[in-house]
């Protein structure tokens, strides 16, 4: 779904420039996103809560060339509340 994807994209940037949020998410509630960006939330997610301490250099960094490295980057360099 679209508007799916626009939450996820917004998601996924605010939680690149502020990995801390990511202890105040529960994990499952992201179990139905089925799209590619969806699992790249839920794996972004799964990486900051069992790293608390990474910052958004880390997270980029674990994900430096992979084919998900480009939306990251794309996500990192706007403005969290921009969709």
């Amino acid at each position: 779904m679209t508007v799916h994807a626009t939450l996820t994209q917004s998601a996924l940037a605010l939680l690149l420039h502020k990995p801390s949020i990511s202890q105040l998410v529960e994990a499952h509630t992201l179990q139905d996103l089925d799209s590619q960006e969806g699992k790249l939330l839920a794996a972004v997610l799964e990486l900051l809560q069992t790293r608390p301490e990474s910052t958004t250099g880390m997270v980029l960094g674990h994900w430096h060339g992979t084919s998900s490295s480009r939306v990251m980057i794309g996500r990192a360099c706007r403005n969290s509340s921009e969709p």
